[in-house]
């Protein structure tokens, strides 16, 4: 099922609260400490949250105002760099992220059902309205939240460990291979028994269909095996960005056989797995580029990756529902 309207808006209200229940009693030291070199801290967590919460806010509005606007983009890690976090007052920063969430929640409560439709054109994930959208923001601040819990379950144990134990490291790419390697499968799941005409429904002139979201996905699969193959091979390459809109028309999914499609998909996902089985547990900390995303390592990417992955198997979801009522 897709998130509820009344959950997402929840969400994004309650973030800050969570987060300050979360690190209420760190110390400056706890909230400063970094797992590793170049990774963040919670306090750098927590300001990347006020960013993200910012650059939505704006998001949102052009979506309410314009007709398909192109959504702005912005370099993460550069803005958390620029905004000095690690020096910041933490209690200012949680201040703001409740700021722009609260103008959020004003926004979307008194969005009238039909709105939720609007759309925007992502840097990063093409076409979405304004549900799916805000699911993804939910579901990428869920993540640093969990982030958050980890970093201060770190910071508060015996000694203060500032790196991940190598057994967890493994464990955790163990699990990132895996939910790499299981999309086309969970796909074929949500999509079996669907007609032609269920696969092929637009919500909106413009939007994808289910085979278009599949179309796109098996792209992402051939261009995370191209840039993983630069970030294995390469000293910190800046990553190639793609269209994914052209990409998909060029492709012309709408007209292609899903369950080729579905093989193309998984292929090309083997394929990264292989890249990633064969790493070295220093491999994935290996870094390069990203247009919107600035400078991530493997393992970053990959997460990234998997969020991608979620946000367009709610998407499919949510076009299967209302492909069967239509």
């Amino acid at each position: 099922m897709t998130v509820q309207r009344s959950d997402i808006i929840e969400s994004v209200r309650s973030l800050p609260d969570r987060v300050a229940a979360e690190i209420e009693g760190l110390s400056e030291e706890e909230l400063r400490r970094r797992p590793a070199d170049g990774a963040w801290s919670i306090k750098e967590v927590c300001g990347h949250l006020r960013d993200d919460s910012e650059v939505w806010r704006r998001r949102l509005s052009m979506m309410i105002k314009q007709t398909d606007p192109v959504l702005p983009s912005y370099d993460q890690e550069a803005l958390v760099r620029e905004h000095a976090y690690q020096d910041a007052d933490i209690a200012a920063v949680l201040g703001d992220v409740r700021r722009f969430r609260l103008d959020m929640v004003e926004n979307l409560s008194t969005l009238a059902r039909d709105n939720w439709e609007r759309t925007g054109q992502h840097p990063d994930w093409g076409r979405m309205t304004i549900g799916q959208g805000m699911g993804m923001m939910v579901r990428h601040t869920e993540g640093h939240l969990e982030q958050v819990r980890e970093l201060r379950e770190r910071a508060t144990a015996s000694g203060g460990a500032d790196k991940e134990a190598p057994e967890d490291a493994m464990t955790a790419h163990a699990e990132i291979v895996e939910r790499l390697r299981g999309l086309p499968a969970r796909i074929a799941v949500e999509i079996d028994g669907l007609s032609e005409a269920e696969l092929s429904w637009r919500v909106a002139e413009g939007g994808w269909s289910i085979r278009e979201v599949c179309g796109h996905l098996r792209d992402v699969g051939e261009w995370w095996v191209h840039r993983l193959h630069m970030m294995v091979t390469q000293t910190d390459p800046v990553l190639p960005s793609f269209d994914q809109e052209a990409s998909v028309r060029g492709g012309r999914y709408q007209e292609a056989e899903v369950a080729a499609v579905l093989g193309e998909m998984t292929r090309l996902r083997l394929e990264v797995v292989g890249i990633l089985s064969g790493l070295a547990l220093d491999g994935w900390e290996r870094t390069g580029r990203h247009e919107t995303r600035g400078r991530i390592t493997i393992r970053q990417a990959m997460e990234f990756v998997i969020q991608h992955d979620e946000g367009h198997l709610d998407q499919v979801r949510e076009l299967k529902e209302k492909a069967i009522s239509a």
